[in-house]
């Protein structure tokens, strides 16, 4: 009998450990309906781009996608979850599915990433965006250009009468100021520079030249996928 109950024990630990276990990675990792990578378009027949938002407007946490399975993850970093230890993110951060700003273009082999104005949007959500142009930054001296895009149904930032940085500046005086700030400092250090600004076209421009060297990764995960 007493074998039984230590044997019942020892089970009960087992399953409360795997319980565990599974929410911890359910809470630190987010796996959408569709992956986030390759099964939503990059653009949208009206103009607009499609946003998967890895970390919502006022979070520290740094969340990023995971291109082996698409889904989106707390990055891990030197034994641990990596906070940025600054002000939270002023804008919801996200990228545009279907793009790899990849080194041969000279960018990160990430996708292309998107500053997303706007009020704070729910990690995982996939949200229609107005391009207004693209800010270059240059991090450690390797480019790390950034779109620039308001959500299109956001109730704080009117994309009606924005079209680009001058309307941006203009209807709301400070936000490009507060972005390049934020950006330039975020990493507490001086590796990250402004190195010029691009208009509509030159962020479109950028998204079809990221979608080539990604037709690459797309053929593997096609041929490789379940």
């Amino acid at each position: 009998m007493m074998t039984k109950k230590i044997s019942l024990i020892i089970l009960l630990n087992l399953v409360i450990f795997l319980l565990k276990s599974q929410s911890l990675s359910f809470e630190n990792k987010i796996i959408g309906d569709k992956n986030f990578f390759h099964e939503y378009n990059s653009t949208n027949n009206d103009g607009t781009i499609n946003v998967i938002v890895e970390i919502p407007a006022g979070d520290n946490d740094k969340w990023e996608l995971w291109k082996k399975d698409g889904s989106i993850r707390w990055e891990f970093q030197n034994n641990s979850f990596r906070k940025i230890k600054y002000l939270p993110y002023i804008s919801n951060y996200g990228f545009v599915p279907q793009t790899l700003f990849s080194k041969e273009i000279g960018g990160d082999g990430d996708p292309i990433d998107v500053i997303l104005l706007g009020e704070r949007l729910e990690r995982g959500s996939v949200i229609k965006s107005k391009i207004i142009g693209v800010i270059n930054m240059k991090d450690e001296g390797r480019l790390d250009s950034k779109i620039v895009a308001i959500n299109q149904n956001s109730y704080v930032f009117n994309s009606s009468i924005i079209n680009n940085f001058n309307d941006l500046n203009r209807n709301y005086p400070g936000a490009l100021e507060i972005i390049e700030l934020w950006f330039q400092n975020y990493k507490l250090n001086n590796n990250i520079l402004i190195s010029g600004y691009g208009n509509v076209n030159d962020a479109k421009n950028l998204i079809n030249k990221s979608k080539k060297p990604y037709k690459l990764i797309k053929g593997f995960w096609e041929n490789n996928k379940k």
